[in-house]
């Protein structure tokens, strides 16, 4: 590095640009503070960890910054080397410290300041609010889920058992049915030989009617004969 080169002017350059940067972070976390729930919204855990993490880097800086200063008023006319820096350009580098670390603290206030923290502890007991009615909901859905399984079961149990009944009774009706068709079948056959036997029966009374009357006819002819034969 050249001798030329103030260190102060690269201390100063550096803090400022971060301090530029730590505010563009600052304003993308007001808005996720009040537009997200802060406990769940990952970004806004992101951008405090790294607004912390850079509020300690600049004032790491700031207070290297500081005990400089402090040496070179302290030495001012004692040594060389700062008897070249003027007064106007040390109240100039005391300006701007204290106005970054005005800067700084103004940036830690706003973060821890009451509104926040009480939005802040708001979003956390929302969540866990939220995470317990999940939880509650969640064991409520899984008991009617069981409770509509069961349910199921058992349907699908009397289901299978009128379904038996009914196969039973298919059977029973079809036994039924061939017994009444064997019954029929009987009744005809018993129809049909008594057919049968009458009309034998039938045939039956008209021979004997037939011999009856031949032999009435025998009968009158024997009595005709024997009148005729004692005359």
């Amino acid at each position: 590095m050249s001798q030329n080169i103030d260190p102060f002017n690269l201390m100063e350059k550096s803090v400022s640009e971060s301090i530029i940067n730590i505010n563009k972070i600052y304003n993308k976390w007001y808005s996720l503070l009040n537009e997200t729930n802060t406990f769940s919204n990952k970004k806004f855990k992101f951008y405090t960890k790294e607004i912390n993490r850079m509020i300690n880097d600049i004032e790491i800086d700031l207070n290297d910054i500081s005990n400089s200063m402090k040496i070179i008023e302290n030495n001012n006319n004692k040594n060389e080397k700062f008897k070249n820096i003027p007064k106007q350009e040390i109240q100039r580098r005391n300006e701007f410290l204290k106005e970054s670390k005005n800067e700084i603290n103004n940036i830690k206030i706003k973060l821890s300041n009451e509104e926040v923290i009480k939005k802040i502890n708001s979003d956390k007991l929302k969540n866990q609010e939220f995470n317990n009615y999940n939880k509650s909901n969640n064991y409520t859905n899984y008991i009617k889920h069981q409770n509509e399984i069961k349910d199921t079961e058992f349907l699908n149990e009397q289901i299978e058992y009128k379904k038996s009944l009914m196969d039973k009774q298919d059977k029973e009706l079809d036994y039924l049915l061939g017994d009444v068709k064997t019954i029929h079948e009987i009744s005809l056959e018993i129809q049909k030989e008594l057919e049968i036997q009458n009309k034998i029966l039938g045939n039956l009374n008209d021979r004997a009617d037939q011999s009856l009357f031949s032999i009435n006819s025998v009968m009158r002819q024997l009595d005709r004969f024997k009148e005729s034969w004692f005359k």
